[in-house]
This record gives C-alpha cells, sequence and structure tokens, in this order.
C-alpha cells in the first residue's frame, strides 16, 4: 500500500505523510521488518505510529504535571515513592474482535505500546526542550534502562466464558487444543536509573472485569509506624486518564470537630476535575486530537522506530516464555471480577 501510495499519490508540491495503525507486528523481529520495509519509501519523519493512548488528555497532561510544577516533580523519585501502579480495565470482554484478539492477547494489545507510553512519560527525565525529538529521545531513554520482564513477575488470565465464544470454537478446533490466550495480564517492571532504582512499576490490563477506567497511581512510601502521627496510609497521586478524566492527591488531614484532637487526622482528597475546572464542554477525542497533529507535522505523540523496538526488547522474553517454552494456561476469573486471584497476591 505504501509503494502504491509513493508512486501513484505522492505530492510534488506539498507534503505527505503515512499514519500507520498498530499492531506494529507481533513481536520485535517483525516489528523490524515492518520499519525496514517502510523504509524503503518513507522517511521517518513521513511515518506516524499512530498509538491513540498518547492522545488522551491526562497522558498529554503527565509532562506539564511533573516539569512544569517543579515541586511536584522532585516528588518523582525513589526516596519517595513506594511504587507506581499503571491499570487499565475493560468491562467488556472480546465479543465481536475475538479472531483478532486470540492471536495478540492482552499483553500485546494493550501492554506492550498503550500503558508502555504511559510509563515512559511517568518516567522520564526533563526534555532538552519541547521539540518533538527532544522529548522522544526521552523516553527511548527510559525504555533503554528497563529490564526485561522476569516472568516470575507476571500472572496471566483468561476470564470464564472466553472458550464459549464462536470464533474461539472454530480457532480451538483448527489448532486442537484450548486457546491460551490471556484476557488479562499483570507484571512488575523495574528501571536500573539512579531516580528509580528499586521502585517497581505494576501494570496490569484486562477484559471482563468489574469496571471500566485508566489510571495511573503514584503511591509514596508511609512514614514509619512511630512518627508523629502514628500508622497512617499512603498518600497517593492518582490520575485517572479514562472516564471522567481528573488528577487528585490523596493526603491526611485533621479532622474538624470541637472535641478532635490533635492526632486526629483521615485522608482526603485534593481534587482536580479538568472539565469542570477550565468549563470544557467537550475534550478532542484521541483520533481527533492525531489526526489533527499529523495534518500540523506534529510528531510529539507518535511512536518512533527506535522506541518500538526497545519496547519489544522488554517485552520479547516473556512472551516467548509463556507461549512457546511454558505455554502456560491462564488463571480463571469469573466476567465482571478483578482478575485471578493470584494477581492480587
Amino acid at each position: 500500500a505504501v509503494k502504491a501510495l509513493r508512486t501513484h499519490c505522492w505530492s510534488s508540491t506539498g507534503f505527505c505523510r503515512v499514519i500507520v495503525e498498530k499492531p506494529f507486528g507481533k513481536n520485535g523481529k517483525e516489528a523490524k521488518e515492518l520499519s525496514d520495509s517502510l523504509t524503503e519509501y518513507l522517511q521517518e519523519h513521513e511515518t506516524f505510529r499512530i498509538d491513540h493512548y498518547l492522545a488522551k488528555t491526562l497522558v498529554l497532561n503527565l509532562l506539564t504535571l511533573r516539569f512544569a510544577n517543579r515541586e511536584l516533580g522532585h516528588l518523582f523519585h525513589a526516596h519517595h515513592i513506594a511504587n507506581v501502579r499503571i491499570t487499565f480495565k475493560e468491562a467488556i470482554g472480546v465479543s465481536g474482535r475475538a479472531g483478532y484478539f486470540d492471536s495478540y492477547g492482552i499483553i500485546r494489545d494493550i501492554m506492550q505500546n498503550h500503558l508502555m507510553q504511559v510509563l515512559t512519560l511517568v518516567a522520564m527525565e526533563a526534555p532538552a526542550s519541547l521539540v518533538a525529538e527532544d522529548v522522544r529521545d526521552e523516553k527511548v531513554k527510559v525504555l533503554k534502562q528497563i529490564r526485561p520482564i522476569d516472568p516470575k513477575d507476571c500472572v496471566v488470565g483468561q476470564y470464564d466464558g472466553y472458550q464459549d465464544d464462536a470464533d474461539i470454537k472454530k480457532l480451538n478446533e483448527q489448532k486442537g487444543y484450548a486457546s491460551r490466550c490471556p484476557t488479562f495480564a499483570a507484571v512488575v517492571l523495574y528501571l536500573d536509573n539512579e531516580r528509580w532504582s528499586g521502585v517497581p512499576f505494576i501494570m496490569k490490563a484486562g477484559k471482563a472485569l468489574e469496571t471500566q477506567q485508566t489510571i495511573v497511581r503514584i503511591q509514596f512510601k508511609k512514614a514509619p509506624p512511630n512518627s508523629l502521627f502514628g500508622d497512617q496510609p499512603q498518600n497517593e497521586l492518582v490520575i485517572r486518564i479514562q472516564p471522567n478524566e481528573a488528577i487528585y492527591y490523596k493526603i491526611l488531614a485533621k479532622l474538624p470537630g470541637l472535641t478532635q484532637r490533635a492526632r486526629d487526622v483521615q485522608q482526603t482528597v485534593l481534587d482536580l476535575d479538568l472539565k469542570k475546572r477550565f468549563e470544557l464542554r467537550r475534550t478532542p477525542e484521541a483520533y481527533e486530537k492525531l489526526i489533527h497533529d499529523v495534518i500540523q507535522g506534529e510528531s510529539h505523540n507518535f511512536v518512533r522506530r527506535d522506541e518500538l523496538e526497545q519496547a519489544w526488547r522488554i517485552f520479547d522474553p516473556l512472551l516467548h516464555e509463556l507461549e512457546v517454552t511454558e505455554k502456560r494456561v491462564p488463571e480463571r476469573y469469573t466476567f465482571g471480577s478483578r482478575g485471578p486471584l493470584k494477581a492480587d497476591a
């Protein structure tokens, strides 16, 4: 298709840009082959690998949150943070796209691309400027510092009823065995750098769960039990990407009232609801924003080739272990639950 575009549709006066939709291959080898084939006809600045999560309003706000608010940015460090949780939940199953999904699974469909892009924006250092290439350089740096995932740090699940889908039954007959495709996965990732040393990044994604949401939860370290206010819950900075975009900070506050003592504190929430605060009637849909960016030639919110290859480097060994070496059977979980019990251990 790209060859035909280049041969028959290329403009000699204006600009030409090609949007490439995921999946960008099933593994690093296929992704490299795809990139190599594209470079026969396109330069990198003409190639826009689209990932609609990068245009979600709160994902676009991550850089601003961290680097425009200097005092907040300093908290993003292993000195203060106990863990970072990036969670994607869908309440629906795979009905209508089971054939596609069964060949990819939740790790390829959601984690390796959408959630890894969110992770890079949470963990990256400040770029030299807000020019697209400077931002993407820092994202690649983060990816290079992430260890490949240890299979022991992974739980995969499949919801009850998945095998009953008509398309899955056909695929099972063709393969001769029940599908081992995960509809849920939880993994732990570690970055080998000074800022994030020892901080687990816990990534979860699943379908047929109890709710529909995508959340980044940054949990701060607890105060020691014998500190001034005793044993209290952890503070958290929560970024709700969808639905109802919001940023809120769970902190401790003194309870009001005549009889309350100095040590009577309770966790409360500082809340920023973007739509209410800025009186927005609507925020642009992700694809709306991305198509606008392509027309403008803005590549901040698109995936560069080296980003893609580094993301596959992190996930390829895990996928090979699960699918080829172990042939791991996913844990079962009830449709509408939180996922496999083992993932909460």
